[in-house]
């Protein structure tokens, strides 16, 4: 079995913002950032902006990253 997923393309949605992230540990494959409460991961109706996925386009503007986390004992939206 092949699973083959189609291109990623950017979305007209999403926005840099420069917020200040903690960024707790970076290398090739992973990082990780410690998420203060009341920052949604994702921009959404209520949130366009201001959400990690914009802080991290900001600092990684000519990377491709795909956003997930942990949501055990998650505090924030």
């Amino acid at each position: 079995m092949k699973i083959i997923f189609p291109p990623e393309t950017p979305s007209a949605f999403l926005a840099e913002d420069e917020l200040p992230l903690d960024l707790v540990y970076e290398d090739d494959v992973v990082l990780i950032v410690n998420k203060p409460a009341g920052i949604p991961v994702i921009p959404s109706q209520l949130y366009p902006s201001g959400t990690l996925a914009n802080g991290l386009l900001y600092l990684f503007s000519c990377a491709e990253f795909g956003v997930n986390g942990s949501y055990h004992q998650s505090a924030g939206p």
